[in-house]
């Protein structure tokens, strides 16, 4: 939760005027419990859902941002969970999500990534997406690599323009 790319999408929302909650999936940091390949983490991913809207139960617009590990979490909380309206999928490792859910998936998806991301390549992704039946917005961070360095502003204008587009 404190890695600099969710803090500067959270910022991003946040100063766009909407609540935000950034959370560690178990076994992370301070976080109980132990890692489960990612069946538990979209229970975790469900549980702070929960909360931020027990909070704000009358969010109008339910965004699920996702990055990296985070970003197959919460393509897997999209297919169970029909509350999020919108998911945005930062640096999505294709070794770990499988897109198909979002084939069905009625909500908005932005995917953001960069160009010379090593960690999750962008040719396999862009092969996935051109596959999956349905729009996706794409949005390709040119010399980006996995951790956004040089481009975590271009991220997060990317994040709160997708935010603040009507459905």
């Amino acid at each position: 939760m404190d890695d600099r790319v969710v803090f500067r999408s959270a910022r991003a929302l946040e100063d766009a005027g909407f609540a935000t909650l950034r959370f560690n999936f178990r076994g992370v940091g301070a976080s109980t419990g132990r890692h489960d390949g990612g069946r538990g983490e979209v229970d975790d991913a469900r549980a702070a859902l929960d909360f931020l809207l027990d909070v704000h139960p009358g969010a109008a617009q339910v965004l699920v941002v996702g990055y990296s590990f985070g970003a197959a979490m919460a393509v897997g909380l999209a297919a169970r969970d029909p509350r999020p309206n919108a998911l945005a999928l930062l640096a999505t490792p294709l070794r770990l999500a499988a897109l198909d859910p979002l084939a069905a998936y009625p909500g908005r998806v932005l995917v953001v990534h960069g160009t010379a991301d090593s960690v999750a390549p962008l040719a396999p992704l862009q092969a996935a997406l051109d596959v999956l039946g349905r729009d996706v917005e794409r949005c390709w961070l040119d010399g980006a690599d996995h951790f956004f360095a040089e481009e975590l502003d271009a991220l997060g204008q990317a994040v709160r323009d997708f935010a603040l587009r009507p459905a």
